[in-house]
Order: C-alpha cells, then structure tokens, then sequence
C-alpha cells in the first residue's frame, strides 16, 4: 500500500487542547496517586486522639 502525504495542518488551537489534556490528566493522576498512597498510609497508622489535657 503506497503512502501519500497527507495535505492537512495541525490548528494551533488543536495543539493546545491536546496540551491542556495531557497536563491535566498528569496532574490529574499527580493527585489521585497521592490520595491513595496517604489512605495507603493511614490504615497502618494508630489512630490519634486530640484530647485536650487539663
């Protein structure tokens, strides 16, 4: 099967929306990674208990 060249641009905009999706699904995935491993952590953790001493 012969290749052409395909006669078609990339819109500036086109190239900033795929931008903005993959910061924010990095950043997305940043937080979510962080949640779980500090629930990950906690279950290992006692419980603290703020009482106030008088």
């Amino acid at each position: 099967m012969p290749v052409s060249a395909a006669h078609a641009y990339i819109d500036a905009a086109s190239v900033s929306m795929a931008l903005q999706v993959i910061i924010g699904s990095v950043a997305a995935a940043f937080i979510a990674i962080r949640v779980y491993i500090h629930r990950f952590i906690s279950l290992f953790r006692p419980e603290r208990t703020d009482e106030a001493e008088d």
